[in-house]
């Protein structure tokens, strides 16, 4: 495992511990921010799913739901919304279907040169084959 990938973890756990806390009333941390955290986690999430030359389904769902998420609860709190940051929680879940679901159909990613599906017997950009 990558130091990246252990250094996220670790924070990503912490901020869990924190917020976890602060939620049950175990301790008062003075934490307004974890919608501010969920809308980056997410757009995190949504970049990491353009990665690498190819595009995934559920990362952009979950990106998307998780920023979602954030976004309402902060536009909710400063009254510009009816629709809190749980009501899109509770919503998301179709989206989060919808994108499992188009995954296990066309295939979890595509190539962005074509919108080609890996394991696509119809492709024309695969490994090997010229598309000059």
């Amino acid at each position: 495992m990558k130091m990246t990938q252990k250094m996220w973890g670790f924070i990503l756990l912490t901020l869990g511990i924190l917020v976890l806390l602060q939620v049950t009333g175990v301790y008062n941390l003075g934490l307004a921010f974890w919608p501010v955290v969920l809308v980056l986690l997410g757009i995190a999430i949504i970049w990491h799913s353009f990665g690498k030359g190819v595009f995934s389904w559920v990362g952009l769902g979950l990106g998307l739901w998780v920023g979602g998420i954030g976004l309402f609860n902060i536009l909710y709190n400063a009254g510009a919304t009816a629709l809190s940051g749980s009501d899109v929680a509770r919503y998301g879940w179709p989206l989060i279907l919808i994108a499992l679901g188009l995954s296990i159909i066309f295939g979890s990613r595509f190539s962005e040169k074509g919108c080609c599906f890996i394991g696509s017997t119809s492709c024309n950009h695969k490994k090997g084959s010229s598309s000059r």
